[in-house]
């Protein structure tokens, strides 16, 4: 199937359904910078330590996307509950410390939206196979809320690593490792890493085509500006269905050369 051909799939898999797939994507959002102001209500204290043998590059300022920009800082740690006990450990064994800002932020990107997102790509992918999508079932992910989260910790972490030595290889991991999700969201019994593989296996050798496809959806997410916001309502649930597809549409195209 061609990019046109799985677009204009996915317009008619969300023909008459807008609504509620708009209502999941705004819930989602409302959920979990609600979680991000529940999380910065934790108290914290700020201890700043000196750094031994930092690498070549750590040294900097880091900034990393996840909903929102944050910063890593290399030079400080955030000090809160019994996690001082590790900090301490560390900092005697000679590993850098780390201070993280927008605590609350960080906490509900990595705590809360893995598993919410879950459940949405489930949404999708049952809509596919011609289940209607129901309010109710963006909750779905929470039954494996810690393989969600693990999925989302490594795809970050390791896109990171890979970042530290050029931004052409950080982009290729992150492309290599898009698809977990959708992998966990089919194969609850796969685990975090096996999921990571597999995702790996399907892409491979798809990476441009994966580029691409999400390059393709930049002139709408203009439009969704330009329109100050309101463009998302059928925008979002679109890009949403659009992904969800080409994960189908990989997972097909490699099964056969499997076989």
């Amino acid at each position: 199937m061609t990019r046109a051909q799985l677009k204009k799939e996915s317009k008619l898999q969300i023909k008459n359904k807008i609504g509620v797939l708009f209502l999941i994507a705004l819930s989602a959002a409302v959920i979990v910078e609600l979680a991000a102001v529940l999380f910065s209500l934790i108290p914290i204290e700020i201890h700043t330590h000196p750094i031994k043998h930092v690498p070549i590059g750590l040294d900097k300022i880091i900034h990393l996307e996840a909903g929102e920009y944050f910063e890593v800082l290399f030079e400080h740690f955030t000090h809160f509950s019994p996690l001082h006990k590790l900090a301490e450990l560390l900092e005697k064994a000679g590993v850098y410390i780390l201070e993280i800002t927008e605590f609350g932020e960080i906490f509900a990107h990595y705590l809360i939206l893995p598993v919410i997102n879950l459940g949405i790509y489930r949404v999708y992918l049952n809509n596919i196979d011609g289940i209607a999508p129901k309010f109710k079932n963006m909750f779905s992910g929470i039954a494996d809320w810690w393989k969600a989260i693990k999925v989302y910790f490594l795809m970050n972490f390791f896109t990171l690593l890979w970042s530290l030595l050029l931004v052409v290889p950080g982009i290729i991991k992150h492309l290599s490792y898009s698809m977990a999700p959708y992998v966990l969201a089919e194969n609850k019994e796969l685990s975090a890493r096996e999921c990571m593989n597999r995702s790996k296996a399907i892409t491979k050798g798809k990476l441009k085509e994966l580029l691409l496809f999400d390059l393709s959806f930049v002139g709408w997410h203009l439009l969704a500006v330009l329109t100050l916001g309101i463009g998302y309502i059928w925008i979002k649930p679109y890009v949403s269905a659009a992904f969800a597809n080409h994960y189908r549409e990989l997972v097909e195209d490699y099964e056969e050369k499997a076989e």
